[in-house]
């Protein structure tokens, strides 16, 4: 027999992929209060965290523990969450700012444009200077707005 996927391949933008956890649910769906605090941590300090793990040292556990811990509570691992809120707020700098791409990656706390790229890319099926483009339309070296911009043609 054929599988049917039971999802949709390539989900818009604005899809959440599975098992991500939005800040309305997680807070009711973790009951461990040590994994509830790295999720607020990570949430607000993205930017300053090099790995989730490194937040098992400032909750008094091993890295295995916190990760196992991690996991059990939300459903997927702690790097994975810290990423998925770093490309969720580069998202959101995206639509609404005027940052350039190089800005925006070490604001959110990567350190290589082309891994954030591909993060990027792989998340929201558009790399980040196509995705601002959808919403800003394309724009020369100047900074002038190309006639025919990519908005006024998708709609």
């Amino acid at each position: 027999m054929r599988h049917v996927p039971t999802h949709d391949r390539y989900p818009s933008p604005q899809t959440p992929s599975p098992g991500w956890l939005q800040p309305t649910n997680w807070r009711t769906a973790v009951t461990d209060r040590r994994i509830a605090l790295a999720l607020k941590i990570l949430q607000k300090e993205h930017d300053r965290i090099g790995r989730a793990a490194d937040l098992a040292k400032r909750l008094n556990l091993s890295e295995s523990r916190f990760r196992h811990l991690f996991v059990k509570q939300t459903g997927i691992s702690p790097d994975r969450f810290l990423r998925q809120v770093r490309l969720e707020r580069a998202r959101t700098l995206l639509e609404t700012s005027f940052l350039t791409i190089k800005e925006i990656v070490h604001s959110i706390g990567y350190t290589d444009a082309s891994h954030f790229t591909r993060d990027y890319s792989a998340r929201y099926h558009f790399p980040p200077g196509r995705y601002r483009a959808l919403f800003f339309g394309p724009r020369s070296h100047n900074g002038q707005e190309i006639a025919g911009s990519v908005k006024s043609n998708v709609a």
